[in-house]
């Protein structure tokens, strides 16, 4: 947003497809121009095997979320825009990737989530196909999905050669048609003079974002097919770019979104609501804070946060110090793998972990330097991460991996010394594991007086010398504080 991208197996786009209201007859007839050449439609097929091709689908454009944003390398995303035009659906179809974590997400024209599917969630296409993520199942390759995403209206009569009644194409439903709920400042005391009215109700455009972390299977990107609610039909692909319906050019800053709706929802997020402190964590040179609510195209995890301070940096840039990072590792799932062995068991703590270090770029905002996952840090027989960074590819004389640590290279990362701020991501935490960052109220710092919301797992940083760097790693005593209540509530942080 990896160096497994290594396995190439044949896949299933994701396509969305745009339909208009023609006759049954008329949608039966083979397109004429463009890249429906040739084109021929069989009444005696179904949807996919029909529109399912390059005249219909297009594929989603494909980025890493670690290239240009504030993203994690890990990550691979695949997007396309869209505007709501009545009379028609989305139809989306990818293949299951080999992968630890997958998601399809629907935003609105405020980049706010309005409708989401998790991989465990997502139905396989057909009958003999296989879901990877759900408990216990092998990665099948070749097993596929479709999702509709609904601009709101009724599915007419579907023509012959247009059903999609023997897939689960219309069980796995995403909803375009409104804007999110939540995420108001609707009634809250002393906004800024003019500041404008939250937008509820119909929904009028946004993006479609199909997410993979640790993606081994590198497969093509999933395609959209633009589908008529009239008969059931798809429109060509050509046809549904030029009524604005797709696209795959426009980005976050286009046009058909409402830029003064997310500026507003950016403004209320971190400069209206409050963030919410505690006294400080005595054992963190950092304090850690839950992300506001309100994430831009946000990717469905929890994000805990740490500024770093100029001071500490020009001291890691220099050299004269390290940074040293102590946290207990939470229990990870085997998969990905390439011999598609692995499977989820349903007890590991969480689906993905990383720590993610951003800098300031003076045009583009908070970029992603560089990050290490889970997969990547040694432990100790209790779990026991601690993690050396420095700026020079030679660790520290202790700081090697058989010695029990991890180091990171930071000066690796072009505009290392812009660093500013720490990202611990956690995803898809189990219902039994109650210390991940999605126990820590939204804005809200980790260390709450009576050990911390994340006890043991929260990152503990200080900057030591080389010197300072002993021979086997020193865990910090935390405590099992995840479900122990705050001694006292927290207060606004600008309040005192």
């Amino acid at each position: 947003m990896r160096a497994f991208r290594h396995r190439v197996v044949a896949f299933l786009p994701v396509v969305v497809i745009l339909i208009s209201a023609p006759s049954a007859v008329e949608a039966q007839r083979p397109p004429a121009t463009g890249s429906c050449l040739g084109f021929v439609f069989n009444p005696a097929k179904d949807f996919v095997q029909n529109f399912n091709n390059p005249c219909f689908a297009l594929p989603f454009n494909t980025s890493s979320g670690g290239s240009n944003e504030s993203g994690d390398p890990d990550a691979d995303y695949d997007d396309v825009y869209y505007q709501v035009i009545p009379g028609y659906s989305l139809i989306v179809l990818g293949q299951f990737p080999n992968a630890r974590f997958m998601s399809a997400t629907v935003n609105d024209d405020h980049l706010a989530v309005t409708s989401r599917l998790f991989d465990y969630q997502i139905l396989p296409l057909s009958p003999g196909m296989v879901n990877p993520f759900e408990i216990g199942a092998l990665f099948q390759p070749g097993s596929t999905y479709g999702l509709t995403v609904s601009f709101g209206g009724q599915l007419g009569a579907v023509a012959q050669g247009c059903e999609t009644s023997d897939t689960t194409i219309d069980q796995n439903f995403l909803d375009a048609s409104q804007i999110h709920s939540g995420l108001t400042w609707l009634g809250y005391p002393n906004l800024p003079p003019g500041f404008p009215v939250h937008e509820t109700g119909a929904n009028a455009a946004g993006s479609i974002i199909i997410r993979r972390y640790v993606d081994i299977s590198n497969y093509p990107p999933a395609v959209v097919i633009v589908r008529q609610l009239s008969n059931g039909c798809a429109i060509n692909a050509n046809e549904a770019i030029s009524l604005n319906i797709v696209s795959v050019t426009q980005s976050v800053t286009s046009s058909w979104l409402h830029q003064s709706q997310i500026k507003a929802h950016q403004q209320f997020a971190y400069t209206i609501e409050p963030k919410l402190c505690y006294k400080k964590d005595p054992q963190n040179s950092l304090g850690f804070f839950r992300s506001s609510d309100y994430i831009p195209i946000d990717n469905g995890g929890s994000t805990v946060e740490a500024d770093v301070p100029a001071s500490s940096v020009a001291s890691l840039v220099s050299g004269n110090t390290f940074m040293r990072v102590r946290f207990v590792l939470p229990t990870i799932p085997d998969i990905p793998c390439t011999t598609g062995q692995c499977t989820l068991t349903g007890n590991e703590d969480l689906r993905y972990m990383s720590i993610a270090f951003l800098g300031v770029h003076t045009t583009t905002g908070d970029v992603t330097l560089g990050a290490i996952d889970d997969a990547s840090f040694v432990t100790d027989p209790n779990g026991n991460v601690t993690l050396i960074v420095g700026v020079g590819a030679t660790p520290p004389p202790n700081a090697t991996a058989a010695n029990g640590y991890t180091y990171y290279n930071l000066g690796a990362a072009p505009g290392y010394a812009n660093l500013s701020r720490l990202d611990l991501r956690n995803f898809l935490p189990n219902a039994a594991f109650y210390c991940s960052g999605a126990n820590i109220p939204f804005f809200t710092m980790e260390y709450n007086g009576q050990g911390g919301f994340m006890g043991a797992y929260v990152p503990t940083v200080d900057f030591p010398t080389a010197s300072q760097i002993p021979a086997t790693p020193a865990p910090p005593v935390r405590t099992d504080s995840c479900t122990v209540p705050p001694a006292a509530p927290p207060v606004d942080c600008n309040a005192g």
